[in-house]
């Protein structure tokens, strides 16, 4: 037994008797019968074939040339040669050179299945080099060897894996191979607290700030759904940032769900996207909605309520504000709430005797969520 292009074993003999030389028949291409001295031969060389699967060479060497018409004497042997290994790429199937995308879908990031056709003594093949996540399978029946699978590797530049797949058999193994490329995806990093993706804040209050790093392929980030006011800032080193005031002068609270999402990656991989909420309070609102005048009145002290009755006054609440507080109105002047309408009216008539013409400077505060709002008046009597 041995393989093709291996040398044999020498096989010598002598002949005698009325034998003067030999002949042989189905010794293997590149073996043949020498002569050594007077009456010795050797068989040796090594065969050249082209098989593709174990062959067996059965061989007789006859002497000859008994001139006295005497049976001629022969032996037999055999020779079992094994081819070496073979393997190919199946063409019909994926590429030995493919790129596929770091991640877990399969419509970027599942390589198509490679196969490989063993041939000649080859019976079994193993694979070396390959990302993590990848697996392979042979068919005994079909000597086929296929490589399939999603890469789960983790990588932030594109990473060739050089393969190669080597058979094994009974003589010389061969070898095949080929490049899987996994390109990163375009991430971001979340460098601030994970509260700040989602806020609450007032109306005209800066937020905080919300800081990512990019990572992978990720050279620049876009942001949807932010808050009019409040932006996403400019690449700085290799950071981009969510800041600003929210400018929406709303009378009710907003909710903002806002995306963003790493960019720049140019090479059809997934784009990782970060959500979050800011919701924007309204500030407290208060106005006067009675005449401007009403704000700045002089009454008398009197029972003729001409003289001495108070103008209403009147406030209205909006935005967050939730109620007021009065601050400094004269005795006996009293504000009314209306729940319904938001509105409050200071009414009231100016009977309690003063010594002096005297100035009652009055505030009205807000209560709410918010930054409170004051507005101001003064009642003379």
């Amino acid at each position: 037994e041995l393989c093709i292009g291996e040398f044999i074993d020498p096989i010598e003999f002598t002949i005698g008797g009325g034998a003067t030389f030999i002949v042989d028949d189905g010794l293997p291409p590149n073996v043949n019968v020498i002569p050594t001295g007077i009456n010795t031969f050797r068989i040796q060389g090594r065969p050249i074939v082209a098989i593709s699967s174990p062959t067996l060479y059965s061989f007789t060497v006859t002497t000859t040339g008994n001139t006295n018409g005497c049976i001629e004497d022969s032996f037999s042997g055999s020779f079992t040669i094994y081819p070496d290994d073979g393997i190919a790429h199946d063409p019909t199937s994926g590429s030995e050179i493919q790129t596929v995308c770091e991640g877990i879908d399969p419509v970027i990031s599942q390589i198509t299945t490679i196969t490989y056709t063993l041939s000649g003594g080859a019976i079994s093949a193993s694979v070396t080099g390959l990302p993590a996540g990848l697996l392979t399978s042979f068919d005994t029946a079909s000597r086929t060897f296929s490589i399939y699978g999603i890469p789960s590797v983790t990588v932030t530049n594109s990473t060739d894996y050089n393969y190669t797949i080597t058979t094994s058999g009974t003589c010389v193994n061969a070898t095949a191979g080929g490049t899987i490329t996994v390109d990163p995806q375009a991430k971001l990093v979340l460098k601030t607290a994970t509260s700040t993706l989602n806020q609450t804040v007032c109306d005209l209050d800066a937020i905080v700030d919300i800081e990512f790093d990019l990572v992978g392929s990720a050279i620049d980030a876009r942001a949807t759904g932010l808050p009019p006011g409040v932006n996403l800032d400019p690449v700085v080193g290799n950071t981009i940032t969510i800041s600003g005031i929210p400018t929406l002068n709303t009378a009710t609270a907003t909710i903002f769900t806002f995306t963003v999402t790493a960019t720049g990656n140019g090479n059809g991989c997934d784009e990782e996207v970060f959500t979050g909420q800011i919701e924007v309070l309204p500030n407290n609102l208060i106005s006067l909605i009675s005449a401007p005048s009403t704000t700045d009145q002089t009454l008398c002290v009197s029972n003729d309520p001409t003289l001495s009755a108070l103008t209403t006054i009147t406030y209205q609440l909006s935005g967050g504000s939730t109620s007021a507080n009065f601050l400094g109105l004269p005795p006996g002047f009293n504000p009314t709430f209306d729940a319904s309408n938001m509105q409050y009216n200071i009414t009231g008539m100016a009977v309690t005797d003063v010594p002096s013409t005297t100035i009652y400077n009055y505030t009205v505060t807000t209560s709410g969520t918010c930054t409170p709002r004051t507005e101001i008046g003064r009642i003379t009597i």
